[in-house]
């Protein structure tokens, strides 16, 4: 949940000094420096120190953001020459459709989903741009893709990380995921960009609250905000009907609940009273109540994923948990904390011990 007085500068309300050093320092917990800098009033409230600090995460975080940009830019036109169909996801989506400037939404690293059909050809594509597989990628005829997303990194100025989904969510036991073929025919391309595809109106909706719910436990600060400027610049663009419908579909409803109510109250965003109480009426299904149960343990998670993998792919992918390669760690870990690669890993061990004798 957003702090107070941080949801009090966004919205554009009065703060006085005391309150906007506690707001800013909320913004850097929550990765939201960018967009409170940019909606600073010209106001002596606002301390010196603030303004300062506040500039400095916008101009890094603009920096960054345009150096990601640029570099899925061509990856999406590798892609597209190649055939494959990508819809770029979360922040590199809406930091070009429901934010006014790219520097306002910071990035770790950029997401797209392609089909399952497509995965055996994007190796080739991504080698030849000198992107590293930075996990195994792990397929098989019997099961497919396992895992739902696969990382990728390439060491420039900045390392970049790029994040290829085959799918909504890593849960083993979820299956009933929005088909790719039917995202691609809804997904709009942007204005002089045919390369770029990004998710409809509707699909971003549900998607940033399936995600913020089941990969966050309904606690991500800047996935609240993304919510808030798609229903507030695209409230005319959004088919409440369809939005339930797919919910109920791809059992969604528990994260829509819990989102959805949250944001009427806290933000005043325009979603249609009617809206919310029918939201209240839909069931939630057995196949969301067992996500919901996997989702609050990486343990259990792992556990029904190996049940389901053939012996070979299963020694493969416990051997990832334990001792993943350099790379994967140098996207998760080291480039975020400044750690050295070796205490990453005992970090990693650390994390995994506790998780066992947990549960």
């Amino acid at each position: 949940m957003i702090p107070t007085q941080l949801r009090t500068a966004l919205q554009g309300e009065t703060l006085d000094s005391a309150e906007w050093e506690t707001a800013a320092a909320a913004a850097q917990q929550t990765l939201l420096s960018s967009l409170l800098y940019s909606r600073l009033p010209d106001t002596d409230a606002v301390p010196d120190a603030v303004r300062r600090q506040l500039r400095q995460a916008y101009a890094a975080t603009g920096l960054r953001n345009t150096l990601l940009l640029q570099a899925l830019d061509n990856v999406l036109q590798a892609l597209h020459h190649a055939g494959i169909r990508a819809i770029v996801l979360k922040g590199a989506a809406l930091a070009q459709t429901v934010y006014t400037d790219v520097a306002q939404r910071p990035m770790r690293d950029v997401d797209i989903q392609v089909s399952r059909a497509d995965w055996p050809r994007i190796p080739s594509v991504l080698h030849g741009l000198g992107w590293e597989l930075a996990e195994p990628l792990l397929l098989d005829d019997a099961t497919g893709l396992v895992t739902h997303a696969v990382w990728w990194c390439k060491h420039e100025s900045i390392p970049l990380n790029l994040e290829i989904h085959s799918r909504w969510l890593q849960s083993p036991r979820y299956d009933a995921h929005p088909p790719f073929d039917q995202l691609w025919q809804r997904a709009p391309a942007l204005p002089d960009r045919p390369h770029w595809r990004v998710l409809a109106c509707d699909d971003q909706l549900l998607h940033l609250c399936v995600h913020a719910f089941h990969h966050h436990d309904g606690n991500w600060p800047l996935a609240e905000v993304d919510l808030v400027q798609l229903l507030t610049q695209h409230r005319d663009d959004i088919s409440w009907a369809r939005v339930l419908h797919s919910a109920e579909t791809h059992h969604f409803v528990a994260a829509l609940q819990a989102l959805l109510p949250r944001l009427a109250a806290d933000w005043h965003v325009p979603i249609p009273q009617n809206v919310l109480l029918q939201l209240t009426q839909l069931p939630i299904g057995r196949m969301e109540h067992t996500s919901i149960r996997c989702r609050r343990s990486d343990v259990m998670r792992n556990l029904c994923l190996l049940r389901n993998l053939p012996l070979r792919l299963a020694l493969r992918y416990i051997a990832h948990l334990v001792v993943p390669p350099a790379p994967y760690m140098a996207a998760h870990w080291r480039y975020q904390s400044g750690q050295s690669l070796w205490w990453a890993y005992v970090q990693r061990w650390g994390s995994i011990g506790q998780s066992l004798i947990h549960h």
